[in-house]
């Protein structure tokens, strides 16, 4: 089966996915009987099955569920019962939660993320190939690196950033009962922000210190926000007539974690800024 002729769905919407894997883990302990040293041990179910999958792909500005639960979750709007995603992939289909997800950016190009998603109860299907591929969606609803903009208290703001990087892990813990090895109820223990950037000295107009600071702090409080605009915000600067997009990231309660610089031959002087959220 043809890459090409895999169809890749989030809760029945169709995603740009340029690659995925998935493999299933089955719990089993030996199971030693005294006195029959001969015997081989016996392998038995001991914790429920999981799946996993992961995929990079382009998101939807517009229309993008794992996006949509990522800004809920970064502005805080988490519950300790969280609800799973249907993912169909090749003619297979599981109710998976998202575990983790990473966006990066990087000069003149668009924006990839990756996911990887745990799914606690047995998946259902088998291995099918689709043709033709039902997704569709205009490249300008994508966020790029030259749509990203930087804002404070909703204004836009000049701020001279080299690269991004957002990354979310959540932890869960699935609650079983006797006779059944689907969870009733899955719970969320533990949620963690991680957002790094790299700029030039001239960026920061002061000398950068760790000592514990926010992150809004750390950069002289220039920037309250990161602003990720669909691509056709370049278009529409031109010609006015498309409907843009925006979703927009607070770094309100980040705290600096690590500062780093460097400095390559003939290159500018780089520092490199980590900063940590938990919820």
């Amino acid at each position: 089966m043809n890459f090409n002729n895999i169809e890749i769905k989030v809760d029945g919407s169709g995603i740009a996915c340029p690659s995925l894997n998935y493999s299933i883990q089955n719990n089993l302990n030996e199971i030693g009987i005294a006195g029959f040293q001969k015997w081989s041990p016996k392998q038995l179910q001991n914790g429920g099955q999981v799946v996993k999958i992961g995929f990079n792909y382009y998101p939807d500005n517009a229309n993008d569920l794992l996006l949509d639960h990522v800004f809920q979750c970064h502005t805080g709007s988490v519950h300790s019962v969280m609800h799973p995603f249907k993912i169909s992939f090749a003619g297979i289909t599981g109710m998976f939660y998202l575990e983790n997800y990473s966006i990066r950016v990087s000069p003149n190009s668009i924006n990839e993320c990756s996911a990887s998603l745990t799914c606690f109860s047995p998946i259902t299907g088998s291995i099918t190939s689709y043709s033709p591929y039902s997704y569709y969606s205009s490249g300008g609803k994508f966020i790029h690196a030259d749509s990203t903009r930087f804002s404070l208290d909703g204004e836009s703001v000049d701020f001279d950033v080299n690269s991004i990087g957002y990354s979310m892990a959540l932890s869960y813990a699935p609650i079983y009962i006797i006779g059944s090895q689907n969870p009733f109820q899955v719970l969320l223990t533990h949620g963690e922000q991680s957002l790094s950037m790299a700029f030039g000295q001239e960026s920061l107009h002061s000398q950068p210190t760790l000592s514990g600071k926010y992150l809004p702090s750390f950069l002289n409080n220039q920037i309250d926000a990161i602003d990720f605009y669909s691509y056709n915000k370049l278009i529409d600067e031109e010609i006015g007539n498309q409907e843009v997009y925006l979703r927009r990231m607070f770094i309100s309660g980040f705290q600096v974690t690590a500062v780093s610089n460097s400095s390559p031959a003939g290159s500018d002087f780089e520092f490199s800024v980590a900063a940590t959220k938990y919820y």
